[in-house]
């Protein structure tokens, strides 16, 4: 996937990198050479009991020692697991409503991964808008480091990514 090769480019050149992965607990496991393979640590957390259980037998599968797979609440886990890196968030239909979870695992210097739909006309200016409304609430700085087109969802909607460091 476009995810994974732009993750692996990155993770690559990193000699340490936690990974937390909002709500998709498979993406650092399950591409032809996982990003997990390039990190120190990836952590996946996924609701979906049986996402899970396909995540676990992925990292069986790809022989990965170095991923914590936990089945549960983002919103429960996450506060619990510290600080990270990279913080990927690849559900676009509800990153909006996790990212203030996200920013209270960043620290300076750590990058996110923000999925969202956006009408094209509005890319990626009102996504970025999402961003920096719940950053001015916490008083956090940030850059954006890219916009990317990720695919269509529908007629004039596409799916979106912005990667943005926290400074």
């Amino acid at each position: 996937s476009y995810l994974g090769r732009r993750w692996l480019d990155d993770v690559k050149r990193r000699t340490s990198s936690g990974e937390v992965e909002l709500g998709a607990g498979t993406e650092g496991s399950r591409k032809r050479k996982p990003p997990a393979l390039f990190a120190k640590k990836v952590v996946g957390i996924e609701l979906n009991p049986i996402a899970h259980e396909y995540a676990q037998e992925n990292v069986i599968l790809n022989k990965l020692d170095n991923v914590e797979l936990q089945q549960g609440d983002v919103k429960e886990i996450v506060p619990k697991l510290g600080k990270f890196d990279r913080i990927l968030m690849p559900l676009p239909k509800t990153s909006e409503d996790f990212l203030d979870i996200a920013l209270n695992a960043a620290d300076n210097g750590t990058i996110i991964h923000f999925y969202d739909f956006s009408k094209e006309e509005k890319f990626p200016e009102k996504s970025i808008e999402k961003i920096k409304t719940v950053c001015d609430k916490k008083k956090i700085q940030f850059k954006v480091l890219d916009s990317v087109k990720c695919g269509v969802y529908s007629p004039g909607v596409i799916r979106i990514c912005i990667d943005f460091k926290i400074e």
